[in-house]
């Protein structure tokens, strides 16, 4: 059904590919995927606090529960953070569907034709509302140290 533009919803996901704190291995990368749920990637207690302020505001612009995938070394981990109202600050990028702003409307109807106007808007406008999010906030970003760096790589930490 989604989530309605002033509310949004955020799932913290536990996720233990060692199996270091748990007694099987696990990883939602999958499961998550399958359901349509975009994913914010904290990689230490500061991102988790700031990902998780555009988590809510990328549910509410969508209309989807986005998840904050929780690894195993942020969950036991600690850390100093800074927090304040202006710290984050959303950007909410315009989303346009069918020719006109798209705002994601709740509906209790879960058969046809509904269901499939739901399906349709999940993987099309609404998962393309999230990574309209995801740019106009820089969360999928790529960084260089030093004049002349001359590697990549990828990490954890943010994304959607």
């Amino acid at each position: 059904m989604g989530t309605h533009p002033k509310g949004g919803a955020v799932a913290f996901v536990g996720d233990d590919p060692a199996a270091n704190s748990s007694t099987v291995p696990g990883a939602s990368e999958l499961l998550l995927a399958d359901l349509g749920m975009p994913v914010l990637y904290p990689a230490d207690p500061q991102d988790v606090l700031d990902l998780g302020i555009h988590a809510v505001a990328m549910s509410r612009l969508s209309g989807l529960w986005v998840a904050l995938k929780i690894a195993t070394n942020v969950a036991d981990g600690s850390g100093t953070v800074e927090f304040g109202s202006d710290r984050v600050d959303p950007q909410l990028p315009l989303v346009t569907f069918e020719g006109k702003k798209f705002e994601h409307r709740l509906t209790a109807r879960m058969l046809q034709p509904a269901l499939s106007e739901m399906e349709r808007t999940r993987e099309g406008v609404r998962l393309d509302a999230t990574r309209a999010y995801a740019l106009a906030n820089r969360l999928n970003r790529s960084e260089t140290f030093g004049p002349r760096a001359s590697s990549s790589g990828a990490s954890s930490g943010r994304g959607v």
